[in-house]
């Protein structure tokens, strides 16, 4: 299963032209390993997205297949995240969509599931930062899903406008344009919480 999920080590750059060129040649063992390079934050962004481990499991998988399908396509003069993110980004805007359908017709009950805490905290501190953790993800959940999506690529990915532009299939400026509206609507739905005291 792909989403045994956790963050690797960064490969180097050449390491990792190295790769794609095997892989876009068929070597699936080098596909395997950009898998477990990248499933990781693939899921995280994914999980954001669709606001369900469950889901963002069958997603991450269903992101690679389609990568692996196409993988005699790959670029290898560049990272291939964004590429994945774009994939990603379909696949859970489609069962967003789905799912707006299917609140219409069926009762919905996706069960939320929690995560460990991080070590290394006072058990009073690790219950708070998951308390502020639940809350951020809550009113995330709450934006429409292009700006929770380039929110979650700016600031939880780390991706430059540049790159969620190509991401997302939008000029640089609109990407700017998005993330400073949902900037403003995530804070002015956090600010009646009290998340840093």
């Amino acid at each position: 299963m792909i989403a045994a999920i956790e963050c690797r080590a960064p490969i180097e750059f050449e390491e990792e032209q190295e790769i794609l060129l095997r892989t876009s040649q068929g070597d699936d063992s080098a596909f395997a390993v950009l898998t477990e390079q990248y499933s990781g934050r693939v899921y995280g962004f994914l999980k954001r997205m669709v606001y369900s481990a469950e889901d963002a499991e069958d997603l991450t998988q269903e992101t690679f297949c389609e990568a692996h399908k196409n993988r005699r396509n790959l670029r290898t003069d560049v990272s291939p995240l964004p590429y994945l993110f774009t994939i990603a980004r379909r696949k859970a805007i489609s069962l967003l969509r789905w799912r707006s359908v299917r609140r219409l017709v069926l009762p919905l009950s996706d069960e939320q599931e929690s995560e460990e805490p991080d070590a290394g905290n006072t058990p009073r501190e690790q219950m708070r930062e998951k308390q502020k953790e639940e809350i951020v993800e809550k009113v995330l959940a709450t934006l429409k899903p292009a700006k929770r999506g380039v929110l979650i690529l700016r600031y939880f990915e780390g991706l430059s406008y540049r790159e969620i532009a190509s991401v997302i299939g939008k000029p640089e400026a609109t990407i700017k344009s998005i993330a400073y509206r949902a900037e403003e609507e995530l804070r002015s739905k956090l600010s009646g919480f009290r998340l840093y005291e």
